[in-house]
């Protein structure tokens, strides 16, 4: 997803906690030692996009102690695209503060081979 939006003239940052899959995916894009990393790029991004395991992973990335909620602009879109339960989505945006970004949910059913060929149909939502 990160090289066909940045082939689609995007510009991208990205972060990923095993140092190894961050290198394999540095080509083209800035990368970042933590999801909060405010990169002057990153300080007007319109939306922010999180894909991990599961529900306790999206929440330390999500709201956790450095993470996207604390270095993403106010008023941008946060989009959780992990596969986690509607319920588990509901409680991590309700410990979204206040003016921080709006919380939306998307799926991208398909698996890794249809996200390389840039094939995903993704679906979303949330206010």
């Amino acid at each position: 997803m990160r090289r066909h939006l940045a082939q689609s003239g995007y510009d991208v940052a990205f972060f990923n906690r095993t140092r190894a899959k961050a290198e394999k995916l540095a080509a083209g894009a800035e990368g970042q030692d933590r999801p909060a990393h405010r990169p002057k790029r990153q300080r007007t991004a319109d939306a922010v996009i999180t894909m991990v395991a599961d529900t306790p992973d999206v929440e330390a990335v999500a709201v956790g102690k450095n993470g996207v909620v604390e270095g993403i602009k106010p008023g941008a879109v946060y989009i959780d695209m992990s596969s986690i339960s509607p319920r588990a989505t509901r409680e991590i945006a309700a410990k979204i503060r206040p003016g921080a970004p709006t919380c939306s949910t998307a799926r991208s059913p398909g698996g890794p081979a249809v996200a390389i060929q840039g094939g995903l149909a993704i679906m979303a939502g949330g206010r």
